[in-house]
């Protein structure tokens, strides 16, 4: 499968960080759920484009979430071909809880992306 965790060694100052990468929806809304009841955290989307489908997908969507050290990635590429809205529910439902705040670089550029 495409689900993975791993550690990212410390550098530069930067702590180790506990990544977890995933396109599957039931894995992503177990680890937000060990999130339930942090208020605050990072995001950002990441689009790339390629011409060279043997290197990746010609379009990858990346949806991160950090809180601390812990980061989710989830991957939006099955979905955006699967359904008319590229984000799962459980995604959506965290994103839109109202209880939470998010920070990262243009955000509402992000959101635009997700909508």
């Amino acid at each position: 499968g495409r689900d993975q965790r791993m550690s990212l060694s410390s550098f530069y100052g930067v702590p180790e960080l506990d990544v977890f990468y995933t396109s599957n929806e039931s894995q992503a809304e177990a680890f937000l759920e060990e999130w339930s009841e942090d208020r605050e955290f990072g995001l950002y989307t990441r689009v790339l484009h390629s011409d060279n489908k043997a290197f990746f997908p010609v379009h990858v969507v990346l949806l991160g979430i950090c809180r601390g050290t812990r980061v989710l990635i989830f991957d939006l590429q099955p979905f955006l071909r699967e359904v008319p809205t590229p984000l799962p529910a459980p995604l959506a439902a965290f994103l839109e809880d109202k209880r939470r705040l998010f920070f990262g670089m243009d955000l509402k550029r992000s959101s635009g992306r997700l909508a």
